[in-house]
C-alpha cells in the first residue's frame, strides 16, 4: 500500500498476530487500529502493556520513514511507551504518531494511543534512523498464524526459563519485512519478562512505562534470551532492566517501571 507521500506500508507477521491494521500515513500523521482481547493478557492477568509495541512501533516508525530526508527506510533505535490510564481488557484502540524532527541521518516521532471513546491511555515516542534500502525490495517470509493463545506469552512463543529469564525463537511469524525480530515483538517480551520477575518477588504493581533501546538486530532464525534485573525495589515504585541477548552479545535495553496510577 502506498500514501500520497509514497512511503510503503508493508504488513508481516507481527501485525497479524497482534490484529494491528489500517495502518495508513495521511495528513495528520500515521494511523493504526489494534484491538485489545484475552490473548494479550500478561502474567499479572492485566492487558500486557507490551502487546501495544507492534502497533506503537508500527505508527512512529513509519512516521520516521515518512520524515526522513531523502531516506526509504529506517531502523527503530529507541521507542518510548508511557501509559496514562489501565489499558482496556476488551476495546478497539486507535494509534496516531507526527514528525517532532528530522534530517538525512535520523527522525524524532511522537503519538498517542486512545481507546474507543476517545480517552487517551498512552503516549509513545521513537527515534529510527535512515537505512539505504528501498522497502519495495523487501519481502515477509511466509508464515502460520497461530490458534488461540491465552495469553501473550502463548502467542509470542515465549518459554519461561527462571523467575528472571525468557528465551524466545525468532519464527517466520514474528519477523519485520526485513528478516529481523520486530522491535515491538522485542518490547512486549521485555515487558512480560519484567512482569515475570516482579511476580517473582512477590510485587504486583502495574507497568506505567517502558523503553527500549536497540542496540543491535536480531535475525531470522536466532534465539534470543530476556535477562531480568531488579534496579529499585519499592513498595509503590519498581523498576526493572531487561537485556536481550543473542550468542552473549546484548541486542536490546529495556527499562520497565511499574507503580499504581
Amino acid at each position: 500500500m502506498t500514501s500520497a507521500a509514497s512511503t510503503t506500508v508493508i504488513p508481516s507477521g507481527p501485525e497479524d498476530a497482534f490484529g494491528v491494521g489500517a495502518v495508513v500515513p495521511g495528513p495528520r500523521g500515521v494511523r493504526g487500529t489494534m484491538p485489545m482481547g484475552p490473548r494479550y493478557r500478561g502474567p499479572d492477568g492485566r492487558p500486557s502493556v507490551g502487546a501495544l509495541g507492534v502497533l506503537v512501533d508500527d505508527v512512529t516508525g513509519y512516521t520516521v520513514i515518512e520524515g526522513l530526508i531523502g531516506s526509504s527506510w529506517s531502523v527503530s533505535t529507541e521507542i518510548w511507551l508511557d501509559v496514562l490510564a489501565p489499558l482496556p481488557a476488551t476495546d478497539a484502540l486507535v494509534a496516531r504518531a507526527r514528525l517532532l524532527h528530522a534530517t538525512n541521518v535520523s527522525a524524532f516521532t511522537e503519538g498517542w494511543v486512545r481507546d474507543s471513546t476517545g480517552a487517551m491511555v498512552v503516549a509513545c515516542r521513537q527515534r529510527g534512523r535512515a537505512l539505504a534500502e528501498d522497502p519495495t525490495d523487501l519481502r515477509p517470509s511466509s508464515y502460520e498464524l497461530p490458534g488461540a493463545a491465552e495469553d501473550v506469552s502463548t502467542l509470542l512463543g515465549l518459554r519461561t526459563l527462571g523467575a528472571d529469564r525468557t528465551s524466545l525463537e525468532v519464527v517466520p511469524l514474528l519477523e519485520n519485512p526485513r528478516h529481523m525480530l520486530h522491535g515491538g515483538v522485542t518490547m512486549c517480551a521485555a515487558e512480560v519478562t519484567a512482569v515475570q520477575s516482579r511476580l517473582a518477588a512477590g510485587v504486583d504493581l502495574p507497568t506505567t512505562s517502558l523503553h527500549t533501546a536497540y542496540t543491535r538486530g536480531v535475525p531470522a532464525g536466532s534465539t534470543i534470551e530476556f535477562r531480568a534485573s531488579t534496579r529499585h525495589a519499592g513498595r509503590t515504585f519498581w523498576v526493572t532492566e531487561v537485556v536481550g541477548v543473542v550468542d552473549d552479545r546484548i541486542t536490546s535495553v529495556s527499562t520497565v517501571s511499574a507503580q499504581v496510577l
